[in-house]
């Protein structure tokens, strides 16, 4: 901040917001604070508090995108999960994209693995599609978790299989789907779609 001619303030940081008395410098993005303000509400249950800040804003929870991803992916609907990626902003552009890729696609053959008669499925998704990703194949990281998954495949055991996968047996899979949906949206652009909690942490 520095002072102007005439001694006043002059400010050099903040986003100029429109008002009914005019221009108003705002020491914050006024977008983003409403977004981290209809998640908040969203995680206490405030439905019509949320309908109402949105009509009122202009401004989404979420892009449509990433609201049709996050369906997909606590359905288990994985081909549809990977459609929708490409629906979604990623922080880090085609990089992004194809981590989040092979996020899905880990998941999905850890669930077939945990399963009690997956273990055919699982080989042929590892096989064909997770080892088929750019992430798998040109990433360091990546190349070493596909080893890591491969490793899975000397369990014979279904039960086994799920302890180490942390997968129920023929459960549901709905907290490790939800954990998943947090791991690709701390990869979105924070315009697209913000990870749960993010208020009460600022």
């Amino acid at each position: 901040n520095g002072t102007d001619a005439g001694g006043g303030v002059e400010a050099t940081d903040g986003v100029m917001d429109e008002s009914a008395e005019g221009k108003v410098l705002l020491p914050f993005c006024r977008d983003e604070l409403v977004r981290l303000m209809l998640k908040s509400m969203e995680g206490m249950g405030f439905t019509n508090s949320i309908r109402a800040l949105e009509s009122e804003s202009g401004l989404q929870l979420e892009s449509e995108g990433a609201t049709l991803l996050e369906d997909a992916v606590v359905c288990g609907d994985w081909t549809r999960s990977l459609e929708l990626l490409l629906a979604v902003d990623w922080l880090e552009g085609r990089d992004g994209l194809q981590e989040a890729k092979f996020l899905v696609l880990r998941h999905k053959f850890l669930e077939l693995l945990a399963a009690e008669d997956g273990l055919a499925e699982a080989v042929a998704c590892l096989q064909t599609e997770v080892a088929a990703t750019d992430y798998a194949q040109c990433h360091p990281g990546g190349r070493d978790q596909l080893h890591g998954l491969a490793s899975l495949l000397l369990l014979t055991d279904a039960t086994h299989r799920a302890r180490i996968t942390g997968l129920p047996v023929g459960g549901s899979c709905s907290g490790s789907r939800l954990y998943l949906l947090q791991c690709l949206k701390r990869k979105m652009d924070h315009t697209a779609s913000l990870t749960e909690g993010r208020l009460e942490s600022l």
